[in-house]
């Protein structure tokens, strides 16, 4: 029969207060300071022995706020927040301390008190409204994706139809609205997500990209320009994603169209 393994001795509750990045105090009768975590040493710039000795006129002057936090937990105990309180002395100078106090069950009459800098405090109202206004960008991103994928069907069908209808040197360009609405229909999915998309990656022709990113640029934005293809035929496959790799292209593409046509200056010349 196998031996039950010891049970694992239970930390020390000293050592768990010091594993607190939060200050602690544990305070008792008389406002007497009983434990101090490490946190609350650097806090107050002063060792517990220090702390515990003087007590909380250590701490905060007596008409300070905290004390009515102590006397209403004291009276009505439950836990209680202070927002925006100052403590200062030579050895400390916290502004805008948030400290929150509660009771402790097991033994009456100690009252447990933490203090937060506003910097923390700040960064929970934050991510409060951050995952408020992930939630309403959320919808609004699905709501505008289905609203725009409802012409892109119309515009695909009519495109379609034009594709049978027309002549073979016009059907090029057919073929062409067919792709990019089926791109728009994958960047507005994309969109509806909200950030949750997935990164599409196969092997791809990069030369039919590049076919492909000239006919939509010859056909708008570098409409007018000579566009110049010098390809080394014997490039293997690329591993991307298609439709992200086609963005990347025309970006390029249209950046350089835009240089084009941009007015050389007097006294200057184009390389």
């Amino acid at each position: 029969m196998s031996t039950p393994a010891p049970d694992r001795a239970e930390p020390d509750a000293a050592l768990l207060l010091d594993s607190l990045p939060v200050p602690l105090l544990e305070v008792g009768a008389g406002n007497v300071v009983l434990a101090v975590n490490m946190a609350a040493e650097e806090f107050f710039g002063m060792s517990r022995q220090q702390i515990k000795a003087g007590g909380m006129a250590e701490i905060a002057p007596p008409d300070h706020p905290i004390y009515l936090l102590l006397t209403h937990l004291r009276q009505r105990g439950g836990s209680v927040t202070e927002h925006d309180l100052l403590f200062s002395s030579p050895r400390f100078h916290h502004e805008g301390v948030s400290v929150q106090g509660a009771e402790v069950l097991d033994h009456p009459g100690h009252l447990l008190l933490t203090f937060h800098l506003p910097s923390t405090a700040r960064v929970l109202d934050q991510q409060q409204v951050y995952r408020s206004a992930a939630r309403s960008v959320s919808g609004m991103a699905a709501m505008l994706a289905h609203e725009v994928r409802n012409p892109l069907s119309g515009i695909k069908g009519a495109a379609q139809l034009l594709e049978q209808a027309v002549s073979d040197a016009d059907r090029d360009l057919a073929t062409l609205i067919c792709d990019e609405v089926d791109r728009i229909d994958a960047l507005v999915e994309r969109m509806g997500m909200f950030g949750e998309a997935r990164m599409d990656y196969r092997a791809l022709n990069i030369h039919r990209l590049l076919e492909h990113v000239k006919l939509l640029a010859g056909n708008g934005f570098a409409k007018g320009l000579r566009i110049i293809e010098c390809y080394d035929p014997s490039l293997p496959h690329v591993w991307g994603d298609r439709d992200r790799l086609v963005q990347v292209l025309l970006n390029l593409v249209k950046n350089a169209a835009e240089a084009c046509r941009k007015p050389v200056r007097r006294g200057t010349s184009r390389s």
